[in-house]
């Protein structure tokens, strides 16, 4: 070993250069998503504060919209990796062509937002919830509708820039409406000066006000002239071959999400059924998750960026060290958070005990103690398969994902209900299945992972 050489050295991770280029597009989204985890985790925490019940409805709604956005998000915003690819090719000029085909695509999705406000109201009826939160579901869910055009034009807005690395800006805009949103929330929830005190909708319109902000902020960095001439941004035409294409490897990536999102908005609503508390508890215990969960999808989104470039680069080993690497810092940012979950669970919930009255956190304490120590369990786990699935939708085996993700949500429905029905439903049971849920897709993405199918795919023509 003393006498190897740089090269073979770092040949399983990383040199310094090439880390430092990671880093580079990874860290923005990072702190991208890690403000967007902040803004979920103080909405929860203002909501517990002003009442249990806000903040149980809080969590089966807000879990209904993103399952809802889902399948749109994911297909509009999978325009990053076709500007990935392309900007690797050296194609530039169809970048822009690509944005457009979004934008279109963007336009279909409009009737699901109605159709949603419409429907899931019976959905939560039928869900056999407390009368008191089934009213705050419903007006909170229909204030978040609101928010659906603006956040899938964001999704491929932000995908324009991630795709050229130029993650910077998407950071920026982040922060600036989490800022928004926050002081909004602050002010709407409570009721300040000249505000009305509007409770759970005060949250949500907050956070619908920030969304369509994100709009105008990212179009005055992507409509620059210097963009409009490198990336033919004024061909808005209709490309039917491209749309197709995009539609074709966009659609898995949205039904994933949408299969994911919807097995935990099931599971969700199996916990509301329990009672107010139990719902809470998991608001909270999910809150504190956020912060270690929702910036690793900024890595995994640098990952995939990363690895279509290097596969149309013709650089297949350094995307297979780019991925290591990714799974070295994953292993080292989720053992951090497992640690504190597992052996400081006061100091942790010490956040919710300030803003909540006595008795009313210590309703909820002994409950939410026990959904920590899931977390601790868990978490590193799914950081692993938060990486695996970057790199995999990078190349472009976006069925092979949205397979996987089907079938292992399917079985953790199952499992949770037959066996809710042999041993009991709990609180704790249906946190055992979230356990072995993330466990058996970590295999599930892990195992495509090393066959290396992905090595040969690319979605550009």
């Amino acid at each position: 070993m003393q006498n190897e050489s740089p090269a073979v050295a770092s040949s399983y991770f990383l040199d310094g250069k090439q880390l430092s280029q990671l880093l580079k597009i990874a860290l923005p989204l990072i702190i991208s998503t890690g403000f967007f985890s902040l803004q979920l985790f103080i909405d929860r925490t203002l909501l517990f504060a002003y009442s249990s019940d806000s903040a149980a409805a809080a969590m089966s709604a807000g879990t209904a919209f993103w399952t809802m956005i889902c399948f749109p998000a994911g297909l509009i915003g999978y325009v990053y990796v076709f500007v990935a690819q392309y900007y690797g090719a050296k194609r530039e000029s169809r970048i822009g062509v690509a944005l457009w085909q979004s934008f279109w695509l963007t336009l279909g999705t409009i009737p699901l937002f109605l159709l949603g406000w419409w429907l899931m109201p019976s959905l939560f009826v039928y869900s056999e919830h407390p009368t008191n939160v089934i009213a705050l579901e419903t007006s909170y869910f229909r204030w978040l509708v609101w928010a659906g055009p603006s956040t899938v034009i964001t999704a491929a807005m932000s995908g324009f820039f991630s795709g050229l690395g130029k993650t910077a800006i998407v950071m920026v805009t982040d922060i600036l409406c989490t800022l928004v949103n926050v002081g909004l929330s602050f002010v709407l929830v409570f009721g300040y000066g000249p505000f009305p005190e509007m409770g759970i909708d005060g949250a949500a319109l907050a956070t619908v006000l920030a969304s369509w902000l994100h709009i105008p902020v990212l179009g005055l960095a992507l409509f620059r002239p210097k963009n409009i001439a490198q990336y033919g941004l004024l061909s808005w035409g209709y490309d039917h071959e491209l749309t197709w294409r995009m539609v074709r490897y966009g659609w898995p990536a949205g039904v994933q999400m949408l299969s994911e999102s919807g097995a935990f908005f099931v599971i969700m609503l199996k916990v509301g059924k329990l009672g107010e508390l139990p719902a809470a508890a998991t608001t909270l215990a999910l809150g504190v998750n956020i912060l270690a969960f929702v910036p690793m999808m900024g890595l995994s989104q640098a990952l995939g960026v990363l690895v279509g470039q290097h596969l149309t680069e013709g650089k297949v080993d350094l995307a297979v060290r780019t991925v290591r690497t990714c799974l070295l810092l994953s292993a080292i940012y989720t053992t951090g958070f497992a640690v504190v979950y597992w052996f400081f669970p006061d100091q942790v919930l010490a956040i919710y005990s300030m803003s909540a009255k006595v008795e009313q956190f210590a309703a909820i304490e002994p409950l939410v103690k026990p959904l920590l120590v899931f977390i601790a369990i868990y978490c590193i786990l799914d950081g692993f398969q938060i990486v695996f699935v970057g790199a995999i939708k990078g190349a472009g085996d976006t069925f092979y994902v949205l397979m996987g993700t089907m079938l292992t949500s399917a079985a953790a429905i199952a499992f949770g209900i037959i066996g809710g029905q042999i041993w009991g439903e709990s609180l704790n049971w249906w946190w055992i299945v979230i356990t072995v849920w993330v466990i058996a897709m970590m295999l599930a993405f892990g195992i495509r992972y090393w066959l290396g199918y992905w090595k040969k795919m690319r979605v550009i023509e």
